[in-house]
């Protein structure tokens, strides 16, 4: 704890005090450190690349689905669903 000099009466007064008290005068509170400005809040734009390969790995699988469906095609519609999954999974790491 400091002691400052009353603008006032000249007495000392601690520098925490918010008046004098012998006068009554208001102490001028002396900022010890400015306040830090706060960094700016930064928002990062995904591309559209990476939602149209999500959505496009997501239509693969939906086709790998129906291709399973077919007659003698099972192997076919299971290896294009495995594509698909690849393609969104891919997609969604790489998004950020």
């Amino acid at each position: 704890m400091a002691l400052v000099k009353c603008s006032e009466c000249g007495r000392e007064v601690a520098d925490r005090a918010s008046s004098c008290p012998a006068c009554g005068a208001p102490i001028q509170q002396v900022a010890k450190d400015p306040p830090k400005p706060e960094p700016p809040n930064v928002i990062e734009r995904t591309s559209k690349k990476w939602d149209g390969l999500e959505l496009g790995g997501a239509g693969i699988v939906v086709i790998g689905l129906a291709t399973t469906r077919l007659a003698g095609m099972v192997w076919v519609g299971l290896l294009t669903i495995v594509v698909g999954i690849a393609v969104a999974l891919y997609a969604w790491w790489h998004h950020g």
